[in-house]
């Protein structure tokens, strides 16, 4: 199976500062079938999502403040949803040996957050 389709009928909370690199993102998500919230940058507004159980995995912007990831990861970890920090950049800005997750619209690139989310979580 293409890793592409674990995101079908996922809620996938993206929290990153809305620009159009991130919003482009969120609609290739949708494109493939998920249902996206954000992106989002208000940390109350993201626990409470999270509490109310429609967020099946996350994606976090490597660029939130330290006190905001704590408290948003800690409530992942609570409610047992997986998620990955990314980089919400173009490529061009990101260092040529950067091996960490690249929030694009690119096909190839939302293949591998797939696999990071859903390969050994209980979603699958």
């Amino acid at each position: 199976m293409d890793p592409i389709a674990h995101f079908d009928g996922k809620g996938i909370l993206i929290v990153a500062q809305a620009h159009a690199i991130t919003i482009e993102a969120g609609r290739s998500l949708v494109h493939y079938g998920a249902f996206v919230m954000g992106p989002l940058d208000d940390s109350e507004l993201v626990v409470r999502l999270i509490k109310g159980g429609s967020v099946d995995a996350a994606i976090l912007d490597v660029e939130l403040g330290v006190k905001e990831a704590i408290l948003i990861v800690e409530e992942l970890e609570r409610e047992h949803v997986p998620f990955v920090f990314a980089l919400a950049e173009l490529r061009a800005q990101i260092p040529a040996d950067f091996a960490g997750y690249r929030l694009v619209a690119v096909v190839d690139e939302l293949r591998v957050i797939a696999l990071a989310l859903f390969q050994r979580s209980r979603l699958g």
